[in-house]
């Protein structure tokens, strides 16, 4: 059996006005009753717009971290 995880963060703590600025996927697989991880995989995103200073608190995430990141629309279109 595998599963997936998925986190993202945010610009700010009220959608929809807030866009995506990042994106994890970890995947697990079971063997023999035990989990192990398989692969994880982090993407940031340049939301074109500020970071509400309450969602910073919570993931640490600064504009100045994403702003040369692609844009989510350019990776999801």
């Amino acid at each position: 059996m595998k599963l997936a995880f998925f986190d993202t963060e945010t610009t700010g703590l009220k959608p929809p006005d807030d866009r995506i600025i990042e994106l994890c996927i970890i995947t697990y697989y079971e063997r023999h009753g035990n989990w192990f991880k398989e692969d994880e995989s982090i993407q940031r995103f340049n939301p074109e717009r500020s970071i509400a200073p309450a969602a910073q608190a919570v993931h640490k995430i600064s504009y100045e971290m994403v702003a040369n990141e692609p844009l989510f629309a350019d990776k999801f279109p």
